[in-house]
């Protein structure tokens, strides 16, 4: 393998854009649901209006081509009409226990999902296709351990359609681990190009304009790497620091990443420079791109936050959990918002030390100035919300209802709800899924813990009309 290229270390530079701030304003919030300790999330506007920048890329519109859907991680599929639920399951898949997926990728063929099997020590990865039509698996091919095996389904620098996957066994009592990049085809899963590096990896792979961006999570070595998408060269590396939790976005020529703790940076992702470097209160939740606002959003565990992705410039502070709450009672963002062109939505997650509290809420929040203009009334969400055609779909569970049905598929304490961009619910769908994946005409769904080592999961392909 060719030496590595120059790396570059991250600037220690806080972004100042021009002009004066605007003087804090608090915005009031209209809520329907109950907070922790009654409190209202408050919004509080620190900057000017920013630019819209270009859009995340998108391998293929109408799929969903890998982890959190785009390079933006908007987790929305604007291409999908999920006016109405799915009417049929088209097939169901299951997975032995201790067999534990990742979230996939949905191709126009083919449904590929990385698959974490935990009965032997050290534990494997496998990366599988099944046809989309009917669930028959088509090929899978192994892999070393790695935490997080999203493949990615995108078109290399010549445009040629290529699944792309990773590995990165952490050698943490003995090194800094191992990690490799493999392009396949997606059709037979036979291999393109190799890469391989002295570190753990970790995913999802994000694919732009014929780069390829990775991240390694080896303690006190992390790095983003941008690889040349045909023919896997690393063409430069970005010195992270001691942590970097979460994989890279990338949008309008910048790829947004952790720099270090509570530190975000834009680098340029043609040579890896840093654009811009500013503080976060936390590194908590991957960066998300709101382009229509020109916004990147990181939340953490009191919140989230807005700044101008091409000064770094915070915009809007959304504050869930006030400094007076006892930490037991913290909620927080630590997962991506979905994106959409009127409404963000947006979970709070228990943040708390010990995370088995509240189970958080459903929120729509206005994208340019974080004011919370309504919360989801009933049930609590139960999987990370992804969107479809303006709505978000999400599994919720009601914990205020005892009992279940002798039929597994009509739990009376869970379903799958479609929430319009005004807080209303468009449809529900009986049975405890977790929505995955949206597109060509299908949604993709898990029944089972993905955390949980005695859980058995199965995969579920549904069908629009």
């Amino acid at each position: 393998m060719p030496p590595s290229p120059p790396t570059r270390s991250r600037r220690a530079f806080l972004a100042r854009a021009g002009g004066a701030a605007l003087t804090a304003t608090a915005l009031g919030g209209c809520l329907s649901g109950r907070l922790v300790g009654g409190e209202t999330p408050e919004s509080t506007q620190t900057g000017t209006d920013a630019e819209p920048i270009a859009s995340p890329a998108r391998a293929d519109a109408s799929r969903w081509p890998m982890g959190d859907h785009d390079t933006g991680a908007t987790r929305h599929n604007p291409e999908v009409d999920a006016g109405t639920a799915p009417t049929s399951a088209a097939w169901t898949y299951s997975l032995p226990q201790s067999h534990l997926p990742t979230d996939p990728a949905l191709g126009p063929e083919r449904l590929y999902v990385g698959i974490g099997n935990h009965e032997p020590t050290p534990a494997k990865t496998r990366v599988a296709a099944f046809a989309l039509d009917d669930g028959a698996k088509q090929w899978e091919r192994p892999l070393a351990y790695t935490r997080d095996a999203t493949p990615t389904l995108a078109s290399d620098g010549d445009g040629v359609r290529t699944l792309f996957a990773l590995s990165g066994q952490d050698n943490s009592n003995t090194g800094p681990g191992q990690g490799e990049v493999l392009a396949l085809d997606p059709a037979t899963g036979e291999r393109r190009w190799r890469w391989t590096v002295g570190r753990a990896l970790s995913g999802p792979v994000v694919v732009s304009d014929g780069r390829l961006f990775v991240h390694n999570t080896s303690h006190g070595k992390t790095a983003v790497h941008a690889l040349d998408a045909t023919t896997g060269t690393e063409v430069w590396r970005f010195e992270a620091g001691l942590v970097l939790h979460h994989a890279p976005t990338v949008a309008d020529g910048r790829v947004f990443a952790n720099s270090g703790r509570h530190r975000l940076a834009a680098l340029n992702a043609t040579d890896g420079t840093v654009e811009w470097e500013t503080e976060t209160k936390a590194d908590d939740m991957r960066p998300v791109v709101d382009a229509k606002r020109g916004h990147v959003l990181m939340g953490h565990p009191k919140g989230l936050e807005a700044v101008s992705a091409t000064t770094g410039e915070r915009i809007w502070s959304l504050t869930t959990t006030s400094s007076e709450t006892k930490e037991k009672n913290y909620l927080g963002v630590i997962r991506g918002p979905v994106v959409t062109d009127d409404v963000l939505y947006v979970q709070t997650s228990d943040t708390s030390p010990f995370a088995i509290g509240d189970p958080g809420h459903l929120h729509g929040v206005d994208p340019a100035t974080g004011e919370i203009q309504w919360s989801l009334e009933t049930g609590r969400p139960a999987s990370h919300a992804l969107g479809a055609g303006g709505r978000a779909i999400v599994a919720r569970r009601f914990p205020e209802r005892t009992g279940t049905s002798n039929d597994s598929e009509q739990s009376a304490t869970g379903d799958v709800a479609a929430v319009a961009a005004d807080g209303s619910v468009a449809w529900t769908m009986d049975g405890q899924w977790n929505p995955v994946a949206v597109g060509a005409g299908r949604m993709v769904a898990y029944r089972g813990s993905t955390e949980s080592l005695s859980s058995q999961v199965d995969i579920r392909c549904f069908a629009f009309d």
